[in-house]
Parts: structure tokens; sequence; C-alpha cells
């Protein structure tokens, strides 16, 4: 496969004779894909300048930049760096870039090399780099090799770039387009998306069944995390500056009753600008985000979402916080579910995981061997992410997603813990390879990225903007990343964590000290959690997770588990053996059962409080201060599904199952 680097540029030239400020705005995109490549660093340099932007969730970047020529280096881990000289900055000008990348590994000769170089690539160190075999400073521009060009892009050599340019031009006059070739024969090029390296299998091996493990489901206790990370994390959140507080829930529902599954829903300020983007999950809710990255409150005033499902565009005006309820949207459409369900692994293989990678492998391979047996219905896409830090012999390694099991289990079994040094490693990049890199579906009913690691990211400034528009782009495709953290992780990693999770509509795992391997687990600040099997625990959150009613309305409850759990990990339930057991859970009736979507609550004794939740356990209503007597609960703007009554009865909590059938 050729490689070729494309740039557009173009002037608009707004005041050729003022002094004022020139702006230098780009776009990278995959050029096999034609997606945008999230967390490219760009840096702007000349004698007395130099200025870096990060490609945001979208692949675009800008400068605000004075008067002058300037050099552009594009730094991406998969690819050496590449620096483009000459770039003139026109006072009250707007420069348009347009790059695009195309990996390649033709002049590769060995594993070794297609592992190792991306390390030099990234321009450890923090020196300027420069591509192999090109010859370039910031006061001599690339020099041109001549090459005949043939108009469908025949006749190239392996390993170009190609600038296509356009002259500056005065502000009545057309645009002539002009192109010039460089050669980059001697660049080393990485495409991850086809090297899966064929590695000796590790020494040893560990049990399934031993880790064991807790779950923190913030959705679930939404008033406790305001409260935890207003006060024992403010400290983390002005370190990572990620703080998900204002948040806004969307609930999609169909013509005929059914949640709206993978809609892609934005949320817009007042002024017409998207501040989050997200997709409807399997229950057909989208969780939205303002102002994330920052410590401003949002103005709740003229706020608006829109959904975009099958290209059929909806706008909600006046949307309201999650505090003050629900956002409930009926769609103009019918009932569909998707087949898809893609699953991706992403392990940190630091020497640091060496005391529990062999148990994780083996549990990861357990938990394989049980999906086709547990989830027959629909279409399972595995794949996997190894990743260790700069400065080791690799980077990334990578197997795609596949429906092939028994290719993704081949994988995992080839890795094993090596490298690391310091305390933090390169997860961001593991995540830009895993949202960059692997082939999500375009449509699936979800997409799950277990995110094992016992460290945190790099802390400079430039990767926590990386980490930050990786997020927003993981939210924007449909991801939801489930961190597991591993024995040596802090505080501020288990904030940073939780917070990946929020943001992209997942959930929090960690390892504890119950199963004897290891070292020792930092416990979660939370009340209370169970501990349970990891094997178990990650089966139960991929049933959660892909769980969906059946569009035939007589059998619209048959696929979902009706022995669901949605408590809280370590809620005091209602002891069954104790001899009050029927007083107390009599004290709360529910009828009729199943209901289509007008719900008797009787209360015939005292009850403190009551929430509605669905299968997942996320609180849809809440409930204090509840009088005796019968009330009405109103679900009809619910999609059909499994939902419970969740209720505390002197500081024990229980749980009645509703059917909702439209």
């Amino acid at each position: 496969m050729r490689t070729i680097i494309f740039f557009l540029l173009f002037a608009l030239f707004l005041n050729p004779q003022g002094k004022e400020k020139s702006y230098l705005k780009g776009t990278v995109l995959d050029k096999t894909t034609n997606k945008p490549l999230t967390g490219v660093q760009i840096t702007a340099f000349n004698k007395d300048t130099v200025l870096t932007s990060i490609s945001d969730r979208n692949g675009n970047f800008k400068f605000d930049l004075n008067p002058g020529n300037y050099s552009l280096k594009f730094s991406y881990f998969v690819l050496p760096d590449t620096i483009i000289s000459e770039v003139k900055a026109e006072s009250g000008s707007q420069t348009q870039l347009k790059m695009e990348l195309i990996p390649n590994t033709s002049n590769l000769t060995s594993e070794d090399e297609k592992e190792s170089w991306p390390k030099d690539a990234f321009g450890v160190g923090g020196k300027l780099g420069k591509p192999s075999g090109i010859e370039t400073s910031i006061d001599s521009p690339l020099l041109p090799v001549p090459k005949k060009r043939t108009k469908d892009g025949g006749g190239k050599e392996e390993g170009t770039v190609y600038i296509m340019g356009a002259k500056t031009m005065a502000k009545d006059e057309s645009t002539a387009e002009s192109s010039v070739e460089y050669d980059l024969k001697k660049v080393k090029l990485d495409d991850t998306r086809a090297v899966e390296p064929s590695l000796p299998p590790s020494e040893g091996t560990g049990k399934a069944g031993v880790l064991t493990s807790g779950e923190v489901n913030d959705f679930r206790k939404w008033d406790l995390w305001k409260d935890i990370s207003d006060n024992d994390f403010k400290n983390y959140s002005q370190e990572w500056i990620f703080k998900p507080n204002e948040r806004y829930t969307v609930q999609l529902v169909t013509l005929d009753n059914m949640p709206v599954i993978d809609a892609t829903v934005q949320l817009l300020s007042a002024n017409g600008d998207v501040l989050w983007t997200g997709r409807s999950d399997n229950t057909g809710k989208a969780e939205l985000w303002g102002n994330l990255f920052t410590n401003d409150p949002v103005e709740n005033q003229g706020l608006s979402i829109v959904i975009d499902y099958k290209g059929n565009k909806t706008k909600v005006e006046n949307i309201k916080k999650f505090h003050d309820g629900i956002n409930v949207v009926r769609v103009e459409d019918y009932c569909s579910i998707p087949e898809n369900v893609d699953i991706v692994f992403a392990v940190d293989a630091t020497g640091s995981m060496g005391d529990e990678i062999k148990y994780l492998k083996a549990e990861l391979k357990d938990i394989i061997s049980k999906l086709g047996d547990k989830f027959k219905n629909i279409k399972i896409n595995l794949g996997s992410i190894f990743y260790r830090d700069l400065q080791d012999d690799y980077i990334t390694r990578k197997s795609d997603l596949s429906p092939d099991i028994a290719k993704t289990t081949d994988f995992i079994n080839a890795q094993e813990a090596n490298g690391g040094g310091d305390f933090p490693e390169a997860v961001e990049l593991a995540l830009q390879s895993a949202i960059n890199e692997i082939s999500w579906s375009e449509t699936a009913r979800t997409r799950l990225m277990f995110l094992i690691l016992d460290a945190p990211p790099h802390s400079t400034p430039e990767v926590k903007a990386r980490l930050k528009e990786l997020t927003a782009r993981a939210s924007m495709l449909g991801i939801r990343i489930i961190p597991v953290t591993c024995s040596g992780i802090d505080k501020s990693t288990e904030y940073l964590m939780r917070s990946l999770a929020l943001a992209t509509n997942g959930t929090y795992v960690f390892l504890t000290d119950e199963s004897g391997v290891g070292d020792k687990h930092i416990k979660p600040s939370t009340d209370k959690y169970d501990v349970e099997l990891l094997n178990d625990l990650f089966i139960r959150l991929i049933g959660q997770f892909t769980a969906v009613p059946d569009c035939n309305p007589d059998k619209a409850l048959a696929g979902l588990d009706p022995n669901n759990n949605i408590l809280n990990q370590g809620d005091n339930k209602i002891d069954s053996s104790a001899e009050n057991y029927q007083q107390l859970v009599n004290r709360i009736k529910c009828y009729p059962n199943p209901t289509n979507g007008e719900l008797i609550i009787e209360l015939t004794g005292q009850v403190d409080e009551m929430y509605i939740v669905d299968i997942t356990g996320k609180i849809l209503e809440k409930y204090q201060n509840l009088a005796l007597g019968k009330q009405i609960v109103d679900l009809k703007n619910y999609p059909t599904g499994i939902y419970f009554i969740k209720y505390m009865i002197e500081s024990q909590w229980g749980t009645q199952k509703i059917m909702l059938v439209h």
C-alpha cells in the first residue's frame, strides 16, 4: 500500500494591508476511512514562536498566529513526525489545511522494526523531529522532487508526500491550485490495522475464576458522586480539568414504544455550538454533558438537542438537566434492533502488571469462551490492544475487531508484561489506537472498551488535551469505556477513570484484595460495594449493556434477564430470612403488572425512599416523603422493557420488577 499524505492549502485574505492576526485552521483525516484522526499533535514554530495544538474529536485544529513564516510538525505515534516548512501566515488572513494520512509497512523488513520505530517517530524527549530520510529545518523548506502525476493517482512511487497548495490571491481573485511532491522513500511507517505480530506465548499461566472485583456505577449513585467529586475528589478534578457534573439525560422512544438504539444525539448551546455528542444505548438513553472539560457552569437557558437517526433529524428546544428530570423524545420511526456488539479489551502490558496479567489473560479467555453460549442471538465482534510506554520496545499491539473469537484468544495468549519503569504509562496512546484504528461497527447495539490498567496516563498538557478529545470522540462513536483498575493505582487515577466511564456512558470496575493475587488494591471512594468474581462481573455487564426487548410485542420481554440485579453494590437488602420479612415487603404493592404505562403503587406502611430504575439500575424517577395510600405513577413515556421499583424501608432496600408492555 502506498503511503500518501495530502495537504490542501488555501488562503482567504480578509485585510492584506493591516497587521491583524492570522488564523491557521485544519483537519486531519485517515485517508483510507475518511474519518477524523483525534489526538494528533500539531506544532507551529519559527525562530520566535512555538505553539502546540491537538486535533479534536472532529480532527480539527486551530492556531492564532502573528504574521510570518512557520513550519508545521505533525506527530501521531503510529507515523513518523512530518514537518512542512514555509507555511505563510499573512496579516488578516485565514488559512485552511487538510491533511490525510495513509500508513504503510511495505518497506519494513522485520516485525521488530514494525513494533519499535513508533517511539522514535513520536519524538520522545520533546525534540522537534522530522521524517527519516528528509533533510529539513526551520530555515529551509523541504526540497521538492518532481514526479509525474497521473489523473487516477497511479504512477506514484512508494512512500511519497503530496502537497497541494494555493498561491496568495487577492480577495476578488480565484484560487489556482498547484502541487509539489516530496520523497519519503526511507520513512518507516506502520499500519496498525494490519500489524498483528506473531509472538511467543508468555511463560506460565494463570487460572480463571480467581480474580475478585467490584463495580461502582456512578449513574446509580448520582447524588453520592456529585458529593464526592465536589469534596473528596475536588483537587483531582482541578488536576485533570475533567468534571462530569452538568448531566443531561435523553430517553428516545419509537412510534411503537420501543427504545431507539444507536442514534446520534447532540447537546447545543443557546447560540448553536455543539457542547457534547453521544449515542443512545441499548435502553434508548443518551448521556450528554455541558462544559465537561471546564469548571464553568452551563447556562441552562436555551439549550437544545438534535437527534440524528437513520439520516432523519429532530430538534428539541429547552431541555432540562438530569436534576430536573429526563428528556423523553419520541422519534418518527419504528423498532429496529442492531445485531452488532463490539467488545475490545485494552490491557496495560508494562512490567508493573506482571503480578496480575497472567490471571487477567486467563480470565479474558474464559470470558470470551462463554460469550457464544451466553449471547446466542447477537453478532459479537472481539478485538484487543496491549500497550506499554513511550520508551519501551513497542507502544501498542492490536488485534482488530473480528467475529473470529479464536483470533482474539490467540492474540491475548501471546502477550506478556514487560517494560514501563516510571509510574505513568501511555494510556492516552492506547485510547488513541483503540478509537482511531479499531474498525468499530457503523451501527451497533453496543460498543464496549474494557480498559485494564494499573497506572494513569502522563500528565503533560499535551497528554491531557489529547485525553479529553479522545474521550469526546469515544462518546461520539458510542464507545462505552469501562475502566478496570488493578493494584497500584492512586486516587487521582480512580477519579480520572470514573470520569471517563461517566463521560462515555460506561461504569467503573476495580480489582479487590479478596483473590490474594497481586499487590494491595485501594478501595474506591463510595459507601458500599459488592465483591464478585471478575469473569462473572464482565459477563453481567455485557448482558446489561446488550439486553433489548424484542420488536415482536408478543415476546417483547422474552429476551430480557428477569433476575437482573439493579441494587447498588453493597446495598443493605431486606433479609428474606427475618421474621418480619413479609411484613416489610407487603408495605408496598404495585399493580397492574405487566402494565401498559399506568402503574398504581399502594403503600400500607412507611417507605423512606422510592425510585424507578431501568434494567441497568439508572434512576428514572425519584420519590420522597411518600404518603400512605394509593398513588399513580405514569410510565407511558418510557419504552417497552423491564423496570424496577427500588425502595427503602427501615434502612433496608427492596425491589419489585415491573414489566412495561405497550
